[in-house]
């Protein structure tokens, strides 16, 4: 069965080469660049599940340029079974300044690699204060 350890591993280089990336832009000039509006996150929620009795753990790269996101998001459990393959995307546009409206879409596999759930929706962000 597919090992969720090999791609949080992938996760956490591509994070730290990121990071790095980041270091080494400070010591050059400061001159504008597409990459300046590239931002790179590394996402996680654990939780754990009483009625079944087990451990999920969801571990994602997001990538953000200008207004659009994208995500690729592995779900696995406390078995190491890979339950979930969640590749997103996403466009922020900001309609007032506390106003936000994202449209989205999501494509899931599961554990065999094989097509499930096409997401589509829209998320509204309100800020009060």
């Amino acid at each position: 069965m597919f090992k969720w350890n090999g791609i949080f591993v992938f996760l956490m280089v591509a994070l730290f080469v990121s990071h790095g990336g980041a270091l080494a832009a400070d010591n050059k000039d400061k001159g504008f660049s597409l990459l300046d509006s590239l931002e790179i996150s590394l996402d996680s929620d654990t939780y754990y599940n009483s009625t079944n009795e087990n451990i999920t753990s969801e571990t994602g790269l997001v990538m953000g340029f200008q207004d659009f996101t994208f995500d690729i998001t592995p779900t696995a459990t406390n078995d190491d079974i890979l339950t979930d393959l969640r590749l997103g995307l996403s466009y922020n546009w900001q309609l007032t300044d506390d106003i936000i409206i994202s449209p989205y879409s999501e494509a899931h596999w599961d554990s065999d690699f094989v097509s499930s759930d096409k997401v589509f929706g829209i998320k509204t962000t309100i800020r009060l204060f």
